[in-house]
C-alpha cells in the first residue's frame, strides 16, 4: 500500500478532537487546494533549516571536533531553528520533534505525536516514508496547520546520536553535562530519529 494512503487508513478517515487546556481541537487532513499551497513553502522551510544546521554542524567539527559541535548544537540549534522561521515571509514557528527527545523543548505535544506515531508505524512495518505529512488543526475561531516532514539519521550525528558504549567518552561527558536526561542515542545510519514541523498560524474565515 501507497504509504500516504496507508497514512489515511491509520488516521485521516475520520478527524481526531483532542483537548487542549479545555479547548476542543479537530486534528484531520486539508484539503487538496490547501496541501497545494501549505506544501512547496513547508518543504522549502524544513530544506533551508536542515542546510543551515548541518552548515553550523560541519563548521563545527572542522574547528574543535565532536566537542565543538555538541557546544554549538546546545547553545545554537534553537536559535537558529527560531532564525529560520523569523527569515520566512509566512508566519510560522518550526520545531524539531521526536520520540527520543535530547532537549525537551523538542519534546511533542498532543497533535505532533500522533504524527510521530503515524512515521513510526510506517518505518516499523519497512514501508517507505512520505515525504511530508500536513495536518489542519480547527478550534471554535482558529485554523493551523503543522507541516511535517521526517529526518534520518546521518552518519555524521552518529558521533553524538550513536551507540554510547563506542562513543568518545569526552562526548559522552558532554552530553551529560548538557543533558542530564538524554534519550537520543542507539541509533545507527538511516535510523528514523523524528520529525521537522513547521505551523503555519491562519484565522479561519
Amino acid at each position: 500500500m501507497h504509504p500516504h494512503r496507508k497514512i489515511i487508513g491509520l488516521l485521516l478517515l475520520v478527524a481526531v478532537v483532542l483537548s487542549c487546556n479545555n479547548n476542543k481541537l479537530k486534528v484531520e487532513q486539508p484539503p487538496p487546494d490547501e496541501v497545494e499551497f501549505i506544501a512547496p513553502i513547508g518543504k522549502k522551510i524544513a530544506g533551508s533549516l536542515l542546510s543551515t544546521l548541518k552548515g553550523e554542524l560541519r563548521s563545527a567539527m572542522e574547528k574543535g571536533g565532536v566537542e565543538e559541535a555538541i557546544t554549538i548544537c546546545n547553545t545554537k540549534a534553537l536559535p537558529l531553528t527560531d532564525s529560520v522561521a523569523l527569515n520566512s515571509s509566512f508566519h510560522v514557528s518550526i520545531k524539531r520533534i521526536s520520540n527520543k527527545v535530547r532537549n525537551s523543548q523538542n519534546a511533542p505535544d498532543e497533535q505532533e505525536q500522533l504524527a510521530l506515531d503515524l512515521f513510526t508505524e510506517l518505518d516499523s512495518s519497512g514501508d517507505e516514508l512520505p515525504e511530508f505529512y500536513i495536518q489542519k488543526i480547527t478550534g471554535e475561531t482558529t485554523a493551523e496547520y503543522n507541516f511535517y516532514k521526517p529526518m534520518r539519521m546521518e552518519g555524521l550525528c552518529l558521533v553524538c546520536h550513536g551507540d554510547k558504549q563506542t562513543m568518545a567518552p569526552s562526548a559522552s561527558k558532554l552530553l551529560g553535562k548538557f543533558y542530564p536526561d538524554d534519550q537520543a542515542t542507539g541509533y545507527k545510519e538511516g535510523d528514523f530519529r523524528g520529525l521537522i514541523r513547521i505551523k503555519f498560524y491562519e484565522p479561519t474565515q
